[in-house]
């Protein structure tokens, strides 16, 4: 892995603090002061439904649907600011945007809001990159992101009321598209270089030049000591 790529301390947390905090103080507001935001989302097919594209990741319908999105978005974006420190910026400005944006092309006509879409985003980003790369610390963190959300698969299907499943498959095809669109910048594939052998320091010793002649065969010196007779 680049060695450029990995912040050496604790501050590929901060960002993602701050996202999950923003999300957190819009619900604390607009929960307090009954300003109902939800109406800022995104609406299919809708000019005045564009607006959440740019809002729409940030606006959660109840304390459990932000509750539930918290930790995961947390944990997906500490993952992708610690291993794609360089592309981490413009991944998190797609995945928060882009699936909203396909979704209005053929979303249920209702909004759409939550943080839903840009962790399956950062999902399917972090897990298609990790194969696409060929490096065993971002394969072994594409298998982690299939053990901790692999559950989220069934989450791309119309199985339950009330579910954007809509911006869900959308968030999965932006994350494998960044991921296609990325694979030739970051971290790359692990590579090790052997050392070239140096001969440098090795003696050569020319037996005509000091006036002998080349010796065939090198004697074989054994040392080895009489076992006494009178030890067992």
């Amino acid at each position: 892995m680049e060695k450029d790529e990995t912040p050496n301390n604790l501050d590929y947390l901060i960002y993602p603090f701050f996202i999950m905090l923003a999300m957190w103080a819009v619900f604390w507001y607009d929960d307090q002061y009954l300003m109902e935001w939800y109406v800022h989302g995104l609406y299919p097919r809708k000019i005045s439904g564009l607006q959440g594209i740019l809002f729409g990741s940030f606006l959660h319908g109840s304390l459990e649907h932000l509750i539930n999105n918290s930790l995961a978005v947390f944990i997906l974006s500490a993952s992708l600011f610690y291993f794609y420190r360089k592309l981490s910026f413009p991944i998190v400005l797609w995945s928060l945007t882009l699936p909203f944006l396909f979704t209005w092309f053929y979303g249920r006509p209702s909004f759409h809001i939550g943080a839903s879409a840009y962790i399956y985003a950062l999902a399917s980003f972090l897990f298609f990159s990790g194969i696409w790369r060929k490096n065993r610390y971002l394969a072994s963190l594409s298998l982690l992101v299939v053990f901790l959300y692999g559950s989220l698969i069934w989450g791309l299907f119309p199985m339950e009321d009330g579910v954007s499943w809509e911006a869900h498959l959308s968030g999965g095809l932006v994350g494998l598209i960044l991921s296609l669109f990325y694979r030739n910048k970051g971290p790359q594939s692990t590579q090790y270089i052997w050392p070239e052998e140096e001969y440098e320091d090795l003696l050569v010793v020319d037996w005509q030049e000091i006036g002998e002649d080349e010796p065939q065969e090198l004697p074989i010196v054994y040392h080895y000591k009489e076992q006494e007779k009178n030890r067992p």
